[in-house]
């Protein structure tokens, strides 16, 4: 075999390594692994907040439905999260903390999202939620009303049902004080 012949063939084997290792090792920096496309744009800040009707996700209560109607009166945060989804998981103890501590003035509502009841109860026993967790297994809210582009997703809900803000990703302590100040206000 010529040199030539040799050159041409190493040089192919390395090309086809790298090519496999982008591909393989590939990570979009704007979209975290955990993160799903779910589709839509979700509701509109400023306009009043789809009503639903969705099942406890507590063993002990299933079958029982819980409407967003049911909350008139009293700020919202209605958090999408699910059980795979690592961010999710991230932000749980916060939330949990946060809606311990703001119960009085402000309410989380966890909805678990394209996820089995099973996979949700057992994330939030690790941290034990502090807060209401409704089922949304097969995603009907998620793809229609409050359609997003990812996991987790957060909507701050007025005491008078409007849309006051959105949050694609996990929240932090400075949205979540910002949200606080905010609903209060609203």
């Amino acid at each position: 075999m010529n040199s030539r012949k040799v050159i041409l063939l190493v040089s192919t084997i390395i090309l086809v390594f790298t090519t496999v290792y982008a591909v393989v090792n590939f990570r979009p920096s704007s979209a975290p692994i955990s993160s799903i496309t779910l589709g839509g744009e979700g509701p509109q800040i400023g306009k009043s907040a789809p009503n639903f009707e969705l099942p406890l996700l507590e063993s002990s209560k299933l079958g029982k439905n819980i409407s967003l109607s049911s909350f008139k009166g009293t700020p919202l945060i209605l958090n999408f999260f699910a059980s795979w989804c690592s961010e999710c998981a991230q932000e749980l103890p916060l939330l949990s903390s946060f809606a311990k501590s703001n119960s009085s003035t402000i309410k989380v509502i966890g909805i678990d999202s394209g996820d089995s009841p099973t996979n949700a109860s057992r994330l939030l026993a690790k941290d034990g939620a502090h807060f209401t967790v409704l089922s949304d297994e097969d995603e009907s809210l998620i793809s229609s009303s409050y359609s997003s582009r990812g996991l987790p997703y957060s909507v701050l809900i007025s005491k008078n049902g409007t849309v006051l803000s959105t949050n694609l990703g996990s929240l932090n302590q400075n949205v979540l004080a910002q949200w606080k100040k905010e609903a209060s206000v609203n």
